[in-house]
């Protein structure tokens, strides 16, 4: 495990780097409207994707949002120039 990159305090784990970062919230708000409350008490990534498959949230935007926050994490470790996280959403948007 590695610390967070954003905040510099986590240990970071697929769950944290994708979802469960304080910093990512506002890239997630920004693609859905409004997320079950169900979806802010998951444990894992995959129980993350087991709520997704059982709800009615847009598959595709979810996997979009996920490799968008990984590239821009995968850039970041090895000093390349990301997306600002106001900037994800429309990336998004923009590949789908």
């Amino acid at each position: 495990m590695e610390n967070c990159s954003v905040l510099g305090v986590y240990l970071l784990s697929v769950l944290h780097a994708l979802w469960s970062c304080e910093t990512i919230c506002s890239v997630w708000c920004s693609c859905f409207l409004a997320l079950p409350s169900e979806f802010s008490r998951v444990n894992s990534f995959r129980d993350l994707l087991e709520l997704l498959v059982c709800s009615s949230l847009n598959s595709e935007v979810f996997a979009m949002v996920c490799w968008a926050l990984w590239n821009c994490r995968n850039k970041m470790r090895v000093g390349k120039v990301v997306w600002l996280l106001n900037q994800v959403a429309g990336v998004v948007q923009h590949h789908l």
